[in-house]
């Protein structure tokens, strides 16, 4: 079963960082931290020790 995860943190995108947000569906945190990595890595062309990664936090969904 798979859970959202909202990965907080920076990214050096040319030559300043930007905040970036990302919600992420994974079954843990590491591979919600994994995921995140990879997409900003594959749209913007970042490494990962270019990504400094501030909180990973399991997003909560209300039930109505």
């Amino acid at each position: 079963m798979s859970k959202n995860f909202v990965v907080k943190g920076r990214a050096k995108i040319g030559l300043k960082w930007e905040r970036f947000e990302k919600i992420v569906a994974a079954d843990r945190k590491e591979r919600a931290v994994d995921k995140a990595l990879s997409t900003l890595g594959g749209s913007h062309r970042v490494k990962r020790h270019q990504i400094k990664i501030d909180s990973v936090v399991e997003q909560l969904v209300s039930k109505q």
